[in-house]
């Protein structure tokens, strides 16, 4: 079966079915200990985890049991920042945690049998807003306890709106031809640089810096009594929010919408990438699976959708604005094409 991510905007209604499917998921997974490997904590804990920020804001307790420590070293604190491996680790982290999603879904009466996760495009008109279902703390029956809300999510003006502001986020990377960045002045690519396995670099390529690092921050904001981080502006706690999950989607279809840009040259060809980190002697990408297997894949992997079984219901390259005429010159890229 082909499963299709939807525009969050787009499905109809605040608790459209995909949400409320969501939502029920997302709880089934919270209910679950620390030490499962299916737990949304867990999850949250593949991306990054600081045991003393999880703990100062209430994700971790003494009464917690820990995972062994081989699963940690298997799991844990594995995803890619300021990486060439930003896009495909990403990817497949996605298809992991849906796949977890989906099964949860699957032991409740009633589930779909095509559930997919959908995506927030903040940088489509009137849709920068966070969706409704995720804002109020109560479920669409007025009842309490939404898994999608969360108090640790403050905004760009860290009063708890929360919105992005569409004039400090843009998609020029898009517009940037080349997947891999030169590392050293000028653009660093659409999906960075050339780097190993890389939990926490600090050069980040054009797609990971806008939107995804602008939109995290702004999220997330900090609290502001504590000065304590929202949990999206802190890759160590951002898996623990529900439109984490939303908002990765999002990126993961830029990427596909890059690769259909007319001045795009396409995914990395260089066996470094194709072969992930363990191709030059690092540690591999693996997930938990819900058939209780671990899945280990590469980049490689990772590039073409319809072998992933998933897509999304547009990926329509956006009109290439005048402005960025210049920025695709000094990239010595082609001009867009004339209307």
């Amino acid at each position: 079966m082909m499963f299709t991510r939807q525009n969050v905007w787009e499905l109809g209604a605040d608790w459209a079915d995909p949400i409320l499917w969501y939502a029920r998921g997302v709880k089934a997974m919270k209910a679950q200990g620390l030490n499962q490997l299916s737990a949304w904590r867990f999850f949250g804990a593949i991306h990054g985890i600081d045991q003393q920020l999880w703990r100062q804001l209430g994700y971790l307790t003494g009464s917690d049991q820990m995972p062994t420590a081989s699963v940690v070293a298997t799991f844990w604190k594995e995803c890619q920042h300021g990486s060439w491996y930003f896009l495909p680790w990403h990817r497949g982290y996605l298809i992991a945690f849906e796949a977890a999603i989906r099964d949860a879904i699957s032991r409740l009466p009633g589930a779909p049998v095509d559930w997919a996760l959908p995506y927030w495009n903040y940088l489509k008109p009137n849709q920068n807003a966070l969706p409704a279902a995720f804002a109020s703390p109560n479920w669409p029956d007025g009842m309490g306890d939404n898994p999608l809300y969360v108090l640790e999510r403050y905004g760009p003006d860290n009063n708890g709106s929360v919105y992005v502001p569409t004039d400090q986020v843009d998609l020029n990377a898009l517009n940037d031809p080349e997947f891999v960045g030169p590392g050293s002045g000028g653009s660093q690519g659409f999906g960075g640089i050339d780097t190993g396995f890389s939990h926490a670099g600090n050069v980040h390529g054009g797609v990971e810096t806008e939107p995804h690092d602008q939109v995290h921050g702004l999220v997330g904001g900090s609290d502001p009594q504590s000065n304590l981080p929202g949990l999206m502006s802190d890759p160590d706690t951002a898996g623990l929010d529900p439109i984490f999950w939303l908002h990765h989607a999002n990126i993961d279809r830029l990427w596909e919408v890059w690769r259909q840009m007319p001045t795009s040259q396409g995914n990395p060809t260089d066996p470094n990438w194709l072969g992930g980190p363990t191709a030059v002697g690092g540690r591999a990408f693996v997930m938990p699976m819900p058939s209780g297997q671990n899945w280990t894949y590469t980049p490689a992997d990772m590039t073409n959708l319809s072998t992933l079984g998933y897509g999304y219901d547009d990926t329509t390259p956006p009109a290439t604005a005048p402005q960025l005429a210049a920025r695709l010159q000094s990239l010595s890229a082609p001009p867009p094409p004339s209307a």
